[in-house]
């Protein structure tokens, strides 16, 4: 589980852990490119191969799109 809400992460992971399964929390903003090497290579480390991600990642931007800029855009629209 990462996260850039470390605490909330754990909770999850603990969670994941007490249903039987193989969980780790890790810190993270997946919007970072280090950040996200990182949880992977976590992961890898901690779980062993993976197989299977998702993504579920969300980045909210409030106000007119048309006032957006450009990087903003880019950065919530992948």
């Amino acid at each position: 589980m990462a996260d850039i809400d470390s605490a909330g992460a754990e909770r999850v992971a603990e969670e994941l852990r007490r249903l039987g399964r193989k969980a780790v929390a890790v810190y993270g903003d997946v919007g970072d490119r280090a950040d996200a090497l990182r949880m992977m290579q976590a992961a890898a480390r901690d779980l062993g191969e993976v197989d299977l991600l998702v993504n579920n990642a969300g980045i909210a931007r409030l106000g007119p799109l048309v006032s957006f800029p450009e990087a903003d855009w880019r950065r919530s629209s992948g």
